[in-house]
């Protein structure tokens, strides 16, 4: 439907270019279908029964590493690792720019805890899982942009550390609700540590320590209120 809508759309409208090649209604359906596509083994998790049936292990990780890429992909305007709003380079006196780059960090948050909390009940990734996939994704979108390079390493460091968190939390006691609640929180707060170091050091920064501070914060929050998406207070499954 998307590839045939396309066509027509092209017909009547003209091709897009910019932001407008991103939120075209045929692109957003082409986009839905890769997505269905490539989280296909990410999605078998749910359904399939590992007393039974084997599930391998780099096929689901590639299909969390490509679906999480459609997803930022499509999202590549608000994605902090594209534009990194705070620094130098983006000094303004309008405070816009501070709030879309809060935005990108919430945002972020959210495609990828959103993800790997789905996978908590059913499914244990192996040690440096996270580092790849973030890894994976910053290269492309540093590809993409053809700058700040510096952000590939910054995502493995900040993926390795989520990896280590990873394994300590989420263990053999999948069940713990306390667990889960402290992982959702400093996942991405350990992620946008880095990430913020990192430019920090390299480019310098026109936002105040208290923006700062609160940007990554923030980020911690929101990963600790998704976990609750998962897992209700009265959730039986966890201890």
């Amino acid at each position: 439907i998307g590839g045939i809508g396309d066509f027509v759309w092209h017909t009547f409208f003209g091709i897009e270019a910019g932001i407008d090649a991103l939120l075209s209604p045929t692109h957003v359906l082409l986009a839905l279908g890769a997505a269905i596509v490539v989280s296909g083994q990410l999605h078998a998790i749910w359904y399939r029964d590992t007393r039974v049936a084997k599930i391998h292990t780099i096929p689901v990780i590639c299909s969390f590493a490509f679906t999480f890429m459609v997803l930022t992909f499509m999202v590549q305007f608000l994605h902090p690792f594209y534009n990194p709003w705070l620094i130098e380079e983006f000094r303004s006196t309008n405070e816009i720019y501070q709030g879309t780059g809060v935005a990108e960090n919430i945002i972020l948050t959210g495609i990828f805890m959103g993800l790997l909390l789905s996978t908590w009940r059913y499914w244990k990734f192996p040690l440096g899982s996270f580092s790849l996939i973030l890894g994976l994704n910053v290269l492309g979108t540093t590809l993409m942009r053809g700058a700040y390079y510096e952000l590939i390493p910054a995502a493995i460091l900040g993926g390795i550390i989520i990896d280590i968190l990873y394994q300590i939390f989420r263990g053999g006691n999948h069940a713990s609700k306390h667990r889960i609640r402290v992982f959702g929180i400093l996942a991405p707060i350990a992620l946008f540590t880095v990430y913020t170091a990192v430019l920090v050091l390299t480019y310098g920064t026109w936002w105040s320590v208290h923006f700062l501070s609160g940007s990554i914060l923030i980020t911690g929050i929101v990963g600790g209120l998704m976990t609750y998406l998962v897992m209700t207070p009265d959730d039986a499954y966890f201890r």
